[in-house]
């Protein structure tokens, strides 16, 4: 898989690691290293290398390490298929997430955990429910976080560009969000959806096991708000929430 075109700053990059996999610091993480599916390496992000587990150990999957000692008192298990896995640049992990040679307990994106053991045909359409274009999502200022703003670029329903607002050359400080649209197009492309709101509330809907819902019901709450949407991603949002997403 391509891994997507960055034009992101250092802190755009964290922003968006953060919207997706959380704060390292409020976890307890429990990362393993497979090999062909066998255990490597592990480490307790609270107390270090984890040296009794055996190597002959075959993992499937993450969630299959809960009954270990080493996991009790961990938040979530982390593992990372050593040939697959780039060297934990945000494109590298991003990509892990959605090919699946990296694997959370409980899942960043549970919603992508339930599509992958979709038939193709039925992936296929949802991948048709995503129209190309522009995606972009403006996080508001609040005591930890200053305004930011992260444009995704899809094709195919697959990211192949990520852009801040560095890259487009925007002060964000300042804006109004609804009037970035002009300048989101110019250098993303046709703009198919903008949101804004709190770190909190977006990263809420992104972790959602059915984000289509919870991006309606944040909207609703007025925790998020739908600044621009295009009639197809709309109605693809529709059939989503139909899907159970």
């Amino acid at each position: 898989m391509r891994q997507p075109r960055l034009d992101l700053s250092f802190e755009e990059g964290q922003v968006l690691r953060e919207l997706v996999l959380g704060r390292l610091q409020q976890e307890v993480r429990l990362l393993v290293l497979l090999q062909n599916a066998r255990l490597v390496q592990a480490l307790r992000t609270d107390t270090g290398p984890v040296l009794d587990l055996p190597s002959s150990l075959y993992v499937k999957h993450a969630r299959e390490l809960r009954v270990l000692e080493a996991a009790k008192g961990v938040d979530r298990i982390v593992t990372f298929e050593v040939d697959r896995v780039g060297r934990g640049a945000f494109d590298g992990v991003w990509e892990g997430i959605l090919d699946g040679s990296i694997h959370g307990d409980p899942p960043w994106l549970p919603v992508v955990e339930r599509v992958r053991a979709w038939p193709a045909r039925l992936r296929a359409l949802l991948q048709g429910l995503l129209p190309d274009g522009s995606y972009a999502v403006f996080l508001e200022r609040d005591d930890a976080h200053p305004p930011a703003l992260v444009c995704a670029r899809l094709e195919a329903g697959r990211v192949v560009e990520l852009t801040g607002a560095e890259g487009l050359g925007l002060d964000v400080s300042l804006a109004e969000p609804s009037a970035l649209q002009a300048s989101i197009e110019r250098r993303v492309g046709q703009l198919r959806l903008l949101l804004s709101g709190s770190h909190a509330a977006l990263s809420q809907v992104v972790g959602d096991p059915h984000p289509a819902s919870a991006l309606e019901h944040a909207s609703i709450r007025a925790q998020v708000r739908i600044l621009h949407i295009a009639a197809p991603l709309r109605l693809g949002l529709f059939l989503a929430r139909l899907l159970g997403l």
